[in-house]
């Protein structure tokens, strides 16, 4: 048992050796996470829709004042059957 405390005195008094740490590090995407992935696709699916929705609001704005102007466009028409 000498030789074991002597050897850890020798240890702990040398300067040059130096603990050695591991470390485990655990990295998962965050697509695996479900609820997460849904939450993500569902966000994308309301703006999509209210994208379109108040793209076709916007259209029928446009359409209903050439009316009241009196000039009605083949262009503004359409973008209407598109």
């Amino acid at each position: 048992m000498s030789t074991i405390t002597a050897l850890e005195a020798q240890l702990q008094q040398d300067n040059t050796s130096k603990p050695i740490i591991y470390q485990h590090l655990d990295i998962k995407p965050l697509l695996n996470e479900k609820i997460l992935f849904f939450i993500i696709a569902l966000l994308l699916l309301v703006e999509w829709f209210l994208r379109r929705f108040w793209g076709a609001i916007e259209v029928r704005i446009q359409l209903l004042r050439s009316f009241r102007n009196g000039n009605i466009h083949t262009t503004l028409l359409g973008s209407l059957n598109g």
